[in-house]
């Protein structure tokens, strides 16, 4: 079958259930499909439980990439996120299969429509260019950027971004020196040179608008499975092997490591703290959810949809390529 160079986005706040249409529409035995996950909690090992990660069985049928390959104590970036995501993408293209990037994490879609430069960096290499560039004081420093790399610098409002920087804007003109001595281009360089370089992927994509009380009902259901099925000991296990450490910022955990070190142990046997985690991860996810409805309420690339209508797209595209192949 030859597949053109299609892209899919699915998105919707956390616990609208959208792995599971995936599955129902998607499991097809060919695998025709790939799940490049936009969901910035996924990521982390150890913690399938509280960030609802794919079960084994539907990974089987459809293949996710970027899921539970971190390390809970690795950071990971959205411009990490736009180089591991094109890059797998083209690879799932060049085998013929179609990538549907599905997820939640809104900052991660913005950063892959609008482009974002990632750069390895080395921490003490950075830390010396910093301690060099704090020895200067600011009129020092904008006087070395106007040698290095001076087009940077407007005082037109309207070219302000993307690298271009104010005169007086102390904090944009220390991080674009610092780039330069980490890796010999400016800010303003380093997005001239990707603007040059970007290939431009069209995609249609739907966002998963919740009946709220559907929706609010859905969650304190997943959150009692989510104790039932172990959350409090996926929680303590990762508190005791990486103590504080990025993960934690994911929604329920840092709450729950709150009350392990105030009560310990009991946290696993007493009834009325699973009963007060079972709310925890209700409200946290709650109110996490909410904050990602406002935000892809924005985003302009995408069609809002019923869940009615969610199941319509993706049955409608299973059934284009059944006809097509």
């Amino acid at each position: 079958m030859n597949v053109s160079k299609k892209l899919f986005v699915i998105t919707g706040p956390t616990g609208i259930g959208k792995t599971d249409l995936l599955y129902q529409y998607l499991n097809q035995q060919e695998q025709i499909f790939e799940v490049v996950s936009l969901d910035s909690r996924q990521v982390y090992r150890y913690m399938s439980i509280g960030t609802a990660s794919p079960e084994p069985y539907i990974k089987k049928k459809i293949p996710h990439h970027l899921v539970e390959f971190l390390e809970p104590n690795q950071s990971y970036s959205a411009g990490k996120f736009v180089k591991d995501a094109q890059t797998i993408i083209q690879d799932i293209w060049n085998r013929n299969k179609i990538p549907i990037l599905c997820g939640g994490t809104g900052f991660y879609l913005k950063a892959f429509n609008t482009g974002m430069f990632y750069i390895e960096e080395d921490p003490e290499k950075k830390q010396e260019i910093r301690n060099m560039l704090n020895q200067l004081s600011p009129q020092e420093r904008l006087k070395l950027l106007q040698e290095i790399d001076p087009s940077s610098l407007t005082t037109d409002n309207d070219k302000l971004g993307k690298g271009f920087i104010h005169p007086n804007d102390t904090y944009r003109i220390f991080r674009s020196l610092e780039l330069y001595y980490l890796t010999g281009k400016t800010l303003a360089m380093h997005y001239k040179e990707m603007d040059q370089h970007k290939n431009k992927k069209e995609y249609e994509g739907i966002f998963i608008v919740p009946d709220l009380e559907k929706w609010e009902s859905h969650l304190k259901i997943r959150a009692e499975k989510m104790v039932e099925c172990g959350f409090i000991e996926e929680a303590i296990n990762l508190f005791r092997n990486y103590g504080e450490c990025p993960a934690l910022k994911t929604p329920g955990y840092k709450e729950t490591y709150d009350l392990y070190l105030k009560f310990g142990e009991e946290l696993l046997h007493q009834k009325e703290f699973k009963e007060e985690i079972v709310h925890l991860l209700y409200s946290t996810h709650k109110k996490y959810g909410k904050a990602q409805i406002k935000w892809f309420k924005n985003e302009k690339s995408l069609k809002p949809v019923t869940y009615q209508e969610a199941e319509k797209f993706l049955e409608n595209l299973a059934n284009s390529i059944i006809i097509n192949n």
